[in-house]
């Protein structure tokens, strides 16, 4: 109505010479103009494509949920500078811990989902410490996945003077008596992996929760007769002599750690520890790409490879598809053990 409106309006002013014929162009020439001015991109439907297109736009801020100095707050540092030169911006580094993760991932949920706010940790805050402490973080699902970057090893390791030298030997000796054994909190990843190694195995041993690292020295002098650790912080005892590593957990081992695989004693040990990027939930699938790409190139680059040699860490990137997958698995692994050590709070 409107269109033929004005269009009627245009022959009154010009004379009704071909007013028929004048009236279908000018209805033409109209309707070409709505549609033309319908098609063309707004700042409503497509400013999410446009700040998507040019990400980053500025500098990004990593949120690492760990103390500076620790572990993941090092390998977090060392991947924000490659990430740097794959971005072409700036990485501000900061540091939110305290909850076992759970206060720098809570304010990660309030940040801006558009890729310029990123958090970096390991994989107790996403899989273990949601299900024992109340949170606003939910879950794997409450946030977007990036990338994983690097698996967290773990050993199995016996006092040098116990005669243990290998898995077998460690599980004929656990079915003769039963042994101490330390792990470095009530739910964290090294006892979930003793759980499962021991029920693999048949046997069954006392597990002693001590705060973290302070399992090792114990084993030293002889107040426990095994624990499970990361190597770096036990290899000085190792070289001494006075600690020996008995068995790997997981099937890749970084190079230069002289120690079998429970696999290769025929024992499964699927759980592990791993860190990586995260993101608010919501962020576009350009931006998501961007970094999945950059986060790739990061964990290859000699800078990173070098450093993972150097602190006994292994490489595994996981694009963000995959990331999501490993992520739901570990939350089924660590409800069931939860729920078998009555760890539910």
């Amino acid at each position: 109505m409107e269109l033929r409106h004005a269009a009627e309006t245009h022959i009154a002013r010009t004379g009704p010479r071909s007013g028929g014929r004048r009236l279908t162009a000018v209805l033409s020439g109209v309707l070409a103009s709505v549609l033309l001015a319908a098609c063309a991109p707004n700042s409503t439907s497509t400013s999410g494509d446009s700040s998507a297109d040019d990400y980053p736009s500025k500098g990004v801020t990593l949120t690492v949920v760990y103390p500076a100095g620790s572990a993941p707050d090092s390998t977090a540092r060392t991947l924000a500078a490659e990430l740097e030169k794959e971005l072409d911006t700036n990485i501000t580094v900061v540091n939110q811990d305290g909850g076992n993760g759970m206060v720098g991932l809570s304010q990660l949920l309030g940040e801006k989902a558009d890729g310029h706010q990123l958090a970096f940790t390991a994989s107790p805050p996403l899989t273990t410490s949601w299900q024992q402490i109340k949170s606003n973080f939910t879950g794997p699902d409450s946030i977007d996945p990036v990338a994983q970057t690097n698996e967290v090893p773990s050993v199995l390791f016996v006092n040098g003077d116990s005669g243990i030298t290998s898995v077998e030997d460690f599980v004929a000796k656990a079915k003769k008596s039963k042994l101490k054994v330390g792990v470095p909190g009530a739910s964290s990843v090294q006892r979930f992996q003793l759980e499962e190694f021991t029920k693999a195995a048949g046997i069954r041993v006392e597990q002693v929760v001590t705060d973290a690292g302070q399992q090792i020295l114990p084993v030293v002098n002889g107040t426990l007769d095994a624990a499970v650790a990361q190597p770096s912080p036990i290899l000085q005892y190792v070289q001494k002599g006075d600690l020996r590593m008995t068995g790997y957990f997981g099937d890749r081992k970084p190079k230069g750690l002289e120690v079998g695989t429970f696999a290769d004693a025929g024992y499964e040990t699927t759980f592990g520890g791993f860190e990586g990027f995260i993101a608010p939930k919501g962020v576009p699938e350009k931006v998501l790409d961007r970094l999945d790409e950059a986060v790739k190139k990061a964990t290859a680059s000699k800078a990173f490879t070098d450093f993972m040699a150097k602190t006994h860490g292994v490489p595994a990137f996981l694009d963000r598809a995959a990331f999501e997958k490993r992520m739901a698995a570990d939350v089924a692994t660590s409800k069931k053990y939860i729920d078998d050590l009555g760890l539910k709070k």
